[in-house]
């Protein structure tokens, strides 16, 4: 995973979180598909561009939501804006 964040800038302005992801290695999720590595003890408040032109809002580690199907298997960049603690790998 390539990440790259700038975290929080005084007066309160958070930016988005961008990481890129190969949708097709190896994992808990098919070949044309991203599960967000959230866990069970968190808050989530957070809208996420999965970097196809489609978002979501999460709001629960579970939700269905949190796997994202790709329509080709690949490389995408992901940006999340709001609050998301609680993620593991």
């Amino acid at each position: 995973m390539i990440l790259t964040t700038n975290g929080i800038l005084g007066g309160g302005l958070t930016l988005p979180f961008t990481f890129q992801v190969k949708s097709d290695n190896a994992g808990v999720s098919a070949s044309d598909q991203f599960t967000l590595p959230l866990e069970a003890v968190g808050s989530y408040d957070f809208t996420i561009d999965w970097g196809d032109s489609s978002t979501n809002n999460i709001t629960v580690w579970n939700q269905a939501e949190t796997t994202h199907t790709y329509s080709v298997a690949g490389t995408y960049s992901i940006s999340i804006t709001g609050r998301l603690v609680g993620w593991t790998f």
